[in-house]
């Protein structure tokens, strides 16, 4: 009964539209595209797509259309939306995508861009499996998957994206995608599972998953993931990882949790994580987990706990984890630890316990530990080994406790903080306690 229905709205429109008009042809064309793609495995239509687009091409090849027309079909094509199913809605934002592919490369031929404005769109996967593109512009997208898996193309920019998986596993197999750019995206999973992209961008991101597994599995990379304003979770969670690359992924502002979670873990790569201002727990958690690698991981303001806990851990590495101000708990807790490494672990104030708690334990070792303020306990507890353990100012009990370092130094301490140190003079694994300096640590390296 709905494919009847559907039917109808079709016939209405063409005789809406008569006499003969461009937008009636493609709507007619439509009808013999969709019958090819569902006399094949429309659950399989990625890989038949490329297929029936070289028929559709024959069946074209004596049409003129513009990008006005393609964005008058879509219009038109959202009175009868509601009638679509899951597969309908495939087919027809497949044909769409392979209407855009055959106007670009007619244009490119032309030495002519090819820009495509769409108002409004509430159709779900339109541009589905689109091959190619040059500069696809919506002002308000309201449709789930749009874009989904689209292949080439310059940009894809939208005002307002209140859709889930806008632009989902585009860039995928030898594709690549130049820009991925929104204003304001208010859906979920933004760009999730996007492959060769240089840049994936937002001003304000409200909506969870943005970028999740951006750049990730062998091959892939994203040049960079960055927003504004950042009030989702999930941001670029597990981006660059399981072999993938992400060169920076980069917020002014976090107020959510798990910004890039996991990122470059599992054998991947992200040279940068960095922040101005962090109000969220697990900041980078886990980060170059697994073999994987990370650079930098950096913020100047941090309100919430355990960031950058485990990073570098599980056979991983990551070069610098530092902070100016730490108000939280957990701070790169079991950083390097199980065969990891961590070069440096630095900041200037913490007001927060267990800082660097078990850094470079199990196997795992750090380079360098510092802080210039510690307001808080157990502050580089079990850390080993270790080449430094350093502090100007400890305010907290039980500093270094149970380290393991070539040398332990603070610079001021109270009595009653110094008695409850107890750096390991021989540890787990063996490694041997340098010295311990109280005071002017340059002088005394002077000497």
């Amino acid at each position: 009964m709905e494919n009847q229905d559907y039917r109808r709205k079709i016939e209405d429109v063409v005789k809406y539209n008569e006499p003969k008009s461009t937008l009636e042809t493609l709507l007619k064309t439509y009808e013999k595209y969709r019958a090819a793609v569902f006399a094949t495995d429309v659950k399989r239509i990625r890989e038949v797509v490329y297929a029936v687009e070289d028929e559709l091409k024959s069946l074209l090849s004596e049409i003129n259309y513009s990008e006005k027309d393609i964005s008058n079909l879509v219009a038109t094509a959202q009175m009868w939306n509601s009638k679509m199913d899951k597969d309908e809605s495939k087919a027809f934002g497949a044909y769409v995508g392979s209407l855009i592919t055959i106007l670009t490369e007619r244009n490119e031929a032309k030495g002519k861009r090819t820009i495509i404005k769409i108002d409004e769109n509430r159709l779900d996967y339109l541009g589905y499996c689109c091959r190619k593109f040059d500069l696809v512009w919506f002002g308000v997208n309201k449709g789930d998957s749009v874009f989904a898996c689209a292949k080439d193309g310059n940009e894809l920019y939208v005002e307002r994206c209140e859709g889930d998986e806008f632009a989902s596993g585009a860039g995928w197999g030898s594709g690549y995608v130049g820009k991925i750019i929104a204003d304001r995206v208010d859906g979920n999973w933004f760009a999730i599972g996007a492959g060769h992209v240089g840049e994936i961008r937002a001003d304000t991101v409200n909506g969870e998953g943005f970028a999740c597994d951006a750049g990730s599995y062998s091959g892939y990379s994203v040049g960079e993931i960055s927003a504004v304003v950042v009030n989702g979770e999930e941001f670029a969670e597990s981006a660059g990882s399981d072999g993938g690359h992400v060169g920076k992924i980069r917020a002014n502002t976090v107020n959510g949790k798990r910004f890039a979670y996991r990122a470059g873990s599992r054998g991947g790569r992200v040279d940068k994580i960095s922040a101005d201002f962090v109000n969220g727990d697990w900041f980078a958690s886990y980060v170059g987990w697994k073999s994987g690698y990370v650079g930098e991981i950096s913020a100047d303001f941090v309100k919430g706990d355990a960031f950058a806990e485990s990073a570098g851990s599980n056979g991983g590495r990551v070069g610098e984890i530092g902070a100016n101000t730490v108000n939280g708990d957990y701070f790169a807790i079991l950083a390097g630890s199980e065969d990891g490494h961590v070069d440096r672990i630095i900041a200037n104030t913490v007001n927060g316990s267990k800082f660097a708690w078990y850094a470079g334990s199990t196997f795992g070792d750090v380079g360098e530990i510092s802080v210039d303020t510690v307001n808080g306990d157990w502050f580089a507890g079990y850390v080993g080994p270790a080449n430094k353990i350093s502090a100007g100012t400890v305010n907290g009990k039980y500093f270094a406790y149970h380290a393991s370092a070539d040398e332990i130094c603070v610079r001021k301490i109270s009595e009653e903080v110094k008695a409850t140190m107890n750096p390991c003079q021989w540890v787990r694994m063996g490694h041997l306690l340098a010295k311990i300096v109280i005071g002017d640590c340059a002088e005394e390296a002077e000497k």
